[in-house]
This record gives C-alpha cells, structure tokens and sequence, in this order.
C-alpha cells in the first residue's frame, strides 16, 4: 500500500516539475518586412476611403500625418490634429476629377517623419468597395487560387 502511494506521489512531482509551455519565453514572431500599404478607394457617395498597415513593430502610441498630392499640386496635409488609434481616413474634399496620391507619414518622437509610398487614385474613378488587381492568365485557365506575397523584396504586396 505504501508502494502506491509513493508512485502517486512521484507521478504529481513529476507533472509540477515540467515546465508549462505558456511560462516560457515566446519565440519571437515571424514578420516580414512590409511598407504601410496605403490603398484609396473612391466610395458611392463621393468620398474616398484611405487606409494602411500598422505594422508588428510600431510602438503602442503612434500617430499619423496623412497628406494628398492631386494631380500636380503641392502635397497638403489632411489632419489638423495626428491621427491615433486609426489606421484609416475618410477625404471629404477631394475632387473625384482630379488623379490623387496619399502618403502617410508616422509620427514618432525625436525621429525625422518618413514618408511613405503612396496609395493612388485615378482621375473619375469607378466607386466600388474593393481594390481591383488585373490578372493575367493563360490561355485556357482561369485563377481560382491566389497567395499574395512580397515577390521583389521591396516592402509592397
């Protein structure tokens, strides 16, 4: 009788001795080195939908500066105070007959704003709720499959 209580006992000291996966160091996470993504898109009512990435490395408390570039225009910033906890603007005063390019700018203190690549859109374009990617394909195919992936290295899917 006393043999199996001890064998109890040893299998219990075994179980409190193995290390919990969730009270060891997590691993860092697996990211790949991407741009903001800026995408615009132009809504039924007029408006255009501006949105882009925040990103695993940012810090907690960021904030943006967002600036549209129409057609040849000088670059004009579009909020008065920086954006925080969004990562997506409306621009009401937009001209729809106008080509613009909105660029994002991070802001973090004590480091010079970085502007980054651009989300474009043409001139009259179509209001639709989505972003349209042309494709493509060989004769006799049609895609029903798709990955996205950083092909050429340079931060944008």
């Amino acid at each position: 009788m006393i043999k199996g209580c001890l064998g109890t006992i040893a299998i219990v000291g075994l179980l409190v001795t193995v290390p919990y996966p969730s009270l060891e160091a997590a691993a860092p996470r697996q990211m790949e080195r991407l741009g903001r993504g800026t995408v615009a898109i132009r809504q039924e009512d007029g408006n255009i939908f501006i949105g882009w990435r925040l990103l695993g490395t940012d810090p907690a408390d960021l904030t943006f500066d967002l600036f549209r570039t129409s057609d040849t225009d000088a670059p004009v910033k579009l909020n008065m105070e920086p954006i925080a906890k969004a990562t997506h603007w409306i621009d009401t005063s937009a001209e729809v007959s106008k080509m613009h390019v909105y660029h994002v700018e991070p802001r973090i203190e004590g480091r010079k704003p970085v502007q980054t690549t651009g989300g474009t859109l043409a001139a009259n374009a179509r209001a639709k709720p989505y972003l349209s990617i042309p494709l493509k394909t060989l004769p006799g195919h049609s895609p029903n499959d798709a990955s996205v992936g950083d092909l050429d290295g340079d931060g944008e899917y």
